[in-house]
């Protein structure tokens, strides 16, 4: 089985050359979309389905913001009780409010020295059975122009002793690596009630904030799925074992609508 390592930047703009074709558009009547009407007035979330290459990032995203929704980052020494908006992180869907009340540890020696921070939260979604959520975080130093990440490091256990036994728990990490590179590392596993066990190990390195390149690994009961990634501002080009690679412009892109909450009277 072919994996590929590395996709040297430079041959993005070659390998992206089919550009996406244009996008076919359905335009809805005048009276829909007038100044003023529910369609016009919906807020709406745009992303990129990239696919389960870019889970660890996501996930890593969504993690230090319920960090610095906490608070802590701003509280270096304090223990308090808070609540935040999980849903501003992505959990549970942007478009709904998930409050959920944490404990934090927030501790730091000296200025010169990392904060820890510790986190126990009670996530509820709707009328879902509580997660406990347990956060341990080690915050060194602040993104720069040569390191893009900065320095931290996030362990985290998923648990919901009181419904299905849900299970998640992990470990990321942002360094400055050698030879100049930002290096994010992330391991995870996850045993989910209806699916199968799942273990993801990802690693990407950047030469600036929109370039670098990275490998993922999924395993499950079902088998390995390995991908290889490059990207710049303007490309993501992505292989898994001998499929052929695919190339997605996030400068243009077509829009898919997945779901629609807006009904007339009609329905």
């Amino acid at each position: 089985m072919k994996i590929i390592t590395r996709i040297p930047l430079a041959l993005l703009a070659l390998a992206c050359l089919q550009a996406n074709a244009a996008a076919t558009t359905t335009t809805p009547p005048d009276a829909v979309i007038a100044a003023g009407t529910d369609y016009s007035t919906l807020a709406t979330d745009t992303f990129i389905d990239l696919g389960p290459v870019m889970e660890p990032m996501e996930t890593a995203d969504m993690l230090m913001c319920i960090v610095t929704a906490s608070g802590a980052p701003l509280l270096p020494n304090e223990t308090y009780l808070a609540t935040a908006d999980f849903g501003l992180c992505g959990a549970g869907g942007s478009q709904q409010a998930v409050y959920s009340g944490m404990t934090v540890e927030s501790s730091r020696t000296s200025d010169s020295a990392p904060q820890d921070v510790n986190m126990w939260i009670q996530f509820n979604l709707d009328s879902s059975p509580i997660m406990d959520i347990e956060f341990k975080a080690q915050l060194t130093s602040a993104p720069t122009p040569t390191n893009h990440l900065g320095v931290w490091q996030v362990d985290w256990e998923f648990q919901n002793p009181g419904g299905e036994n849900n299970i998640e728990h992990g470990h990321m990490k942002a360094i400055n690596g050698a030879s100049g590179f930002s290096e994010f590392t992330m391991v995870s596993h996850a045993e989910m009630s209806g699916d199968e066990p799942t273990d993801i190990s990802s690693k990407i390195l950047m030469t600036s904030l929109t370039d670098g390149f990275g490998r993922l690994k999924e395993t499950t009961d079902s088998g390995d799925k390995d991908f290889a990634l490059a990207f710049n501002n303007s490309f993501v080009i992505i292989e898994e074992a001998d499929a052929a690679a695919s190339c997605h412009n996030i400068e243009s892109f077509t829009d898919t609508v997945y779901e629609y909450n807006l009904y007339d009277s009609a329905g």
